[in-house]
């Protein structure tokens, strides 16, 4: 056998393989008659007849070969060869001749003579060579574009599998758009519950501050009356002024709030804003000192531990004050749904035969709304009286109003509400 040996050309690769019983019938008839038909080659490259070049090596006989000059017309010459041979369909024959037309300007040697160069072809041209309609050329030239030009020359896709998985394809698009579409819905309905929930939680801790600080405001005004009684004309009475009060106690801490004001002002002012003042930050901070009086038997520093607890308070309030802002986007309930403003009054509005029925209707609710009930009906409080009875704040007290006449109508015969509104029993 010739050492001589070759690679495939790539337009011979356009036309695919043969199946591996045909490729067997082949081997088998070569072996049995022999190489009728010569291998075209290129240079080193099988243009024609890798198959029968293959089945020789198999049988460990040397090929028969036809050199072909590499100027020659060679798709046409593959198209010519495999045609009739391989029973090509309409489109793979447009596949293979304007794939092979795109091949050859890039790797066709370059034209001697000037003038003769080499471009794709027209629709028209492609249609002519591969003997099909112009429409299959447009229609198979869309998808050599969009990648499938092998598939389609090699018989391993068609046209109108190709259409119908990009028709799959869009349809599984759509559906996954949608499922995001969907799935993106049900994450912003989530994130608002949440933040609902955390203004909930966040104006009951506003509340509860509230009504922490008026306590400890009341303890400074104690504290501040006791200070003025020990001391006259700032020096302690009856005793040597350099004496100091027992370590620990709230009298100590109250005359070192007196004597680092000026150094808490200053501190707090770099936390302060358009909503918090400094003075607002060293009141917090000192009810805060006030608080933690039984640490001041382990202070080194007196200034330095004010400052501290001045420091650590503005920065609560730098860290609320960013928090409120993330929160101020957010799309959250407006005031109306939050306090119910519509039905301060529905209380009075029921009829003086209904009103033991509402009462009757109260007993079943829970304590907090109950109690708002025998405060309006039976005691005939408004909201500031029942705020200041009840040690809440008056958005509090409209809220509980809301809720129980949501109740109190919800459990009452539709004849039985005020205004004649309708009532789920």
């Amino acid at each position: 056998m010739a050492n001589r040996e070759f690679n495939r050309h790539h337009l011979s690769s356009l036309c695919g393989d043969m199946d591996a019983e045909s490729f067997n019938a082949l081997v088998q008839d070569i072996r049995d008659q022999g190489q009728l038909e010569p291998i075209d080659v290129v240079a080193d490259e099988v243009l024609d007849g890798w198959h029968r070049y293959r089945a020789c090596r198999i049988l460990e006989i040397e090929p028969k070969t036809r050199d072909l000059p590499e100027e020659s017309d060679l798709a046409a010459h593959v198209l010519g060869k495999n045609a009739h041979r391989r029973h090509l369909t309409a489109e793979q024959r447009a596949a293979v001749v304007m794939l092979a037309a795109e091949w050859m300007p890039a790797h066709r040697p370059a034209a001697k003579e000037k003038g003769d160069t080499v471009s794709p072809l027209s629709n028209d041209a492609a249609a002519a060579r591969a003997g099909v309609s112009k429409r299959t050329v447009q229609r198979v030239k869309a998808q050599i574009q969009a990648g499938h030009g092998e598939a389609l020359a090699t018989g391993s896709e068609t046209l109108r599998s190709l259409a119908a998985k990009a028709r799959k394809a869009a349809a599984a698009e759509g559906r996954e758009d949608a499922g995001n579409a969907k799935g993106d819905q049900r994450q912003e309905r989530s994130k608002v519950a949440e933040l609902r929930k955390e203004v909930a939680f966040l104006k009951t801790e506003i509340e509860k501050r509230d009504a922490r600080i008026a306590e400890l405001l009341e303890e400074v005004e104690r504290l501040t009356l006791e200070r003025d009684e020990l001391t006259e004309e700032g020096e302690p009475r009856g005793v040597n002024a350099n004496l100091t009060p027992p370590q620990g106690s709230r009298a100590l801490v109250a005359r070192w709030l007196v004597a680092h004001d000026a150094a808490m002002l200053r501190s707090a002012s770099s936390f302060a804003d358009s909503v918090h003042a400094p003075e607002d930050i060293v009141a917090q901070a000192r009810l805060v000192v006030l608080e933690r009086h039984m640490e001041a038997g382990d202070v080194d520093s007196p200034r330095g531990w004010v400052l501290a607890i001045t420091k650590s308070v503005g920065l609560q309030v730098v860290r609320k004050r960013d928090r409120r802002s993330k929160l101020r986007g957010a799309a959250l309930p407006d005031d109306a749904d939050l306090l119910g403003t519509g039905d301060e009054d529905v209380f009075q509005q029921w009829p003086d035969q209904n009103r033991e029925q509402v009462l009757e209707v109260a007993r079943g609710l829970p304590d907090a709304l109950r109690e708002m009930v025998d405060d309006v009906l039976i005691d005939g409080l408004d909201n500031d009286e029942i705020a200041k009875r009840r040690g809440i704040t008056r958005s509090a007290v409209r809220r509980r109003r809301k809720r129980a006449i949501e109740a109190i109508q919800r459990r009452l015969p539709a004849h039985s509400s005020p205004r004649g509104r309708p009532c789920v029993a």
